[in-house]
């Protein structure tokens, strides 16, 4: 893959028997530079991470997920001043060609902002969860329907990427990202993708 004249290596783990739900590995997608500008932008936002409430469109904090969080927009408008302007739109050549099988085609308008998420190393995790909705429910616009993970650092112990339902575990390294996309051709949301980000721990 070369979107945005940056070779990319990939590997691909995972199709259901559809072919809807994918995970993929990427190599070195984001540069030490780039992750150093999302940490510098997160610097002073960290806070507590949510999850969905009972009420449409509440945030809660829940033992579920234990993380800090903090969000950070390009400058998609001045590429040539905003080192992470050329990330998003890289990531997003990615998910054009390969998710979905070529059906879908997400533009960057309206698309959340990076998530940068801090887990600490005394067992902070995010036990198993869907992105998008987990009840094989109709897409509803406005919805997710695919995922990046970009690692900026590898966990000394623990930290790993576990797909249960797909049997896959991944332990990112520096540089790597990890792709998964669950909303079927068929419109309908896949949940072989549910996962976990296994508990990070300091000692080896």
């Amino acid at each position: 893959m070369t979107g945005t004249h940056k070779q990319i290596r990939v590997d691909h783990y995972f199709d259901t028997d559809k072919g809807d739900a994918k995970i993929y590995l990427l190599h070195d997608i984001v540069s030490p530079t780039e992750c150093g500008e999302l940490r510098k932008r997160a610097t002073g936002q960290l806070a507590p991470a949510t999850t969905t409430g009972d009420i449409p469109g509440e945030r809660v904090v829940s033992a579920v997920r234990k993380a800090k969080v903090a969000m950070v927009r390009p400058d998609l408008g001045n590429d040539a001043h905003d080192i992470l302007a050329p990330l998003q739109r890289r990531l997003f050549a990615f998910v054009n060609e390969y998710g979905g099988g070529g059906y879908e085609n997400f533009e960057l308008a309206g698309q959340e902002p990076f998530h940068v998420i801090l887990y600490n190393a005394s067992g902070d995790e995010y036990r198993p969860h869907c992105d998008g909705y987990c009840d094989s429910s109709k897409f509803a616009r406005g919805g997710r329907a695919a995922t990046v993970v970009l690692y900026c650092e590898e966990a000394v112990r623990g930290g790993q990427t576990s797909f249960t339902a797909a049997d896959i575990l991944l332990k990112g390294q520096a540089g790597q990202a990890v792709f998964f996309h669950y909303r079927g051709e068929d419109g309908y949301m896949d949940l072989s993708l549910i996962h976990i980000s296994e508990p990070t721990r300091r000692t080896p």
